[in-house]
């Protein structure tokens, strides 16, 4: 009697799955005052013709990442689809490119930063914003080269200059 009434509920239930969403790479890398772009694939994985509406993102960082790392929002929306329809009709499945945007602060030190994104919405419906899928990233901040080359060029110019102080003063 448990399987049939587990079946019939199983029957009833609405015939969707959800969004898979993968990165090209969970890995981003800048340095302090960049911009860091992440692509990837969002699919709406279901077959009932739905639609998958993308309402809006979440990210969340390990700190002290929230102090130093900020997402743009407006980056999702300029970029990224906001229906998706599997399988395709009016709207395509899936979409791969661009997904999300993070803004490194100029003061950011040196380090490996960890975060999370949610993409919410909802089946048939523009304003829902349910969780429809996550992923984990990581933004590793490392110094400007053409910084440390000028640092240490400046160090050098100046360790000269004092030796030849030093020199006319002997």
């Amino acid at each position: 009697m448990k399987c049939k009434l587990l079946l019939l509920l199983t029957l009833a239930s609405p015939a969707f799955a959800g969004l898979i969403f993968t990165l090209n790479s969970p890995t981003g890398v800048g340095a302090p005052g960049d911009s860091i772009i992440f692509s990837g694939t969002l699919l709406d994985d279901d077959l009932d013709t739905s639609f998958l509406f993308l309402n809006a993102i979440a990210v969340s960082f390990t700190p002290p990442g929230g102090t130093f790392l900020s997402p743009d929002a407006n980056f999702f929306f300029q970029n990224v689809i906001g229906v998706l329809q599997s399988p395709p009709d009016i709207f395509p499945d899936s979409y791969t490119g661009p997904i999300f945007k993070i803004d490194v602060a100029p003061n950011t030190p040196a380090g490996t930063y960890f975060g999370t994104i949610q993409i919410e919405g909802g089946h048939n419906d523009p304003g829902e914003t349910n969780v429809l899928a996550t992923q984990t990233f990581q933004v590793v901040v490392a110094p400007e080269p053409g910084l440390t080359g000028l640092t240490l060029a400046a160090l050098a110019c100046l360790a000269l200059a004092r030796s030849r102080s030093q020199r006319r003063r002997a």
